[in-house]
């Protein structure tokens, strides 16, 4: 959002209409707004009244500059039907994910593409595959797959990336390995030609992560080396280089490598993201037969998470890592 499209000139008109503001929701510090201002997705976007503090809007997931520039423009409307379809299948992922998934498909047909349909494709896949319901999963999975492939504006790479992710990931687990790494071949083509149109390193460096997940998809976890040794050369003061690092070489069984590289980013982490270092580091670990290195690893992101807020997923998976840990022995 930050470096393809919170500066879009398109914006400008509206620079005057609110106080922007960026929170990290992992310093301490903003602790007590993430408590009251919860989220379960990176980036969610906020409007919120200055005189009470309401929430005037909420959206998580990512938006062009014309569906933000819509969106804001229109704040005093009623909710529009993407809005509204948007919020409620949302609802219903966390508690009837057949209703969900059903009302995805219908949803998508209406729609244009564009982020509101990607992003209700996405989690309905999700809701999909958690309610075994096939018929609902073959068309999800093929306008995800439709609106990936396609070029144009109506989309930001990042959310195209986001349904190549689903489409590999789901194919994967339905025992499709020809139809996912396809599928995975065209994500990494993507990626590729938007980092390589980067005009800066930062907006060459979103696509790291993305870019990483494709390669491991492939089974060529290698070609993300060179990518992520040269953003950990460019943002020496940010974790997510090295700890993707570690990520990769532990894929490519370089072990030694991967340790390495996660101390680094261990030494860099803050906040409840910790989580997610710590938990390669216990993979790397467990991978090199040092059953203490892994149960110190878990140990310390268990403690560096006590009584922080955390999403839903963070939840779900410092709950997972006490299942584990007290599964060692």
């Amino acid at each position: 959002m930050k470096n393809y499209v919170l500066g879009d000139p398109s914006l400008a008109t509206l620079a005057n209409d609110f106080v922007w503001l960026s929170i990290d929701t992992e310093r301490e510090s903003n602790a007590p707004f993430v408590a009251k201002f919860t989220h379960e997705a990176l980036p969610t976007l906020w409007v919120i009244a200055p005189e009470d503090e309401h929430v005037a809007l909420q959206w998580a997931g990512t938006l062009t500059a014309r569906e933000l520039r819509t969106m804001l423009s229109d704040l005093a409307a009623p909710a529009t039907p993407e809005r509204a379809s948007h919020a409620r299948i949302e609802q219903l992922s966390k508690t009837d994910q057949a209703a969900c998934a059903r009302m995805a498909v219908s949803e998508a047909k209406k729609l244009p593409r564009g982020t509101p349909r990607a992003d209700i494709v996405a989690e309905g896949i999700d809701c999909a595959r958690d309610a075994k319901l096939e018929a609902e999963l073959a068309e999800l999975l093929a306008v995800a797959q439709r609106d990936a492939s396609e070029g144009g504006d109506a989309l930001l790479a990042d959310d195209r990336s986001a349904l190549y992710e689903s489409v590999v990931d789901t194919k994967k687990e339905r025992g499709d390995v020809p139809g996912a790494r396809a599928a995975a071949a065209e994500w990494a083509r993507l990626l590729e030609g938007e980092a390589a149109k980067a005009k800066t390193k930062e907006a060459r460096a979103v696509f790291d992560a993305h870019r990483a997940e494709a390669y491991i998809a492939l089974g060529e976890p290698q070609r993300a080396v060179a990518m992520l040794q040269e953003s950990e050369k460019d943002f020496p003061s940010d974790y997510n280089p090295p700890a993707r690092l570690a990520w990769v070489y532990l894929e490519m069984k370089k072990l030694d490598d991967a340790t390495l590289a996660v101390e680094r980013a261990k030494k860099l982490v803050y906040g409840p993201r910790v989580l997610r270092v710590l938990v390669v580091a216990a993979d790397i670990a467990k991978a090199k037969g040092d059953r203490e290195g892994e149960r110190r690893a878990l140990d310390e992101a268990l403690a560096r998470t006590e009584n922080k807020p955390l999403t839903r997923g963070q939840t779900k998976l410092r709950e997972g890592l006490i299942l584990r840990r007290n599964a060692l022995p």
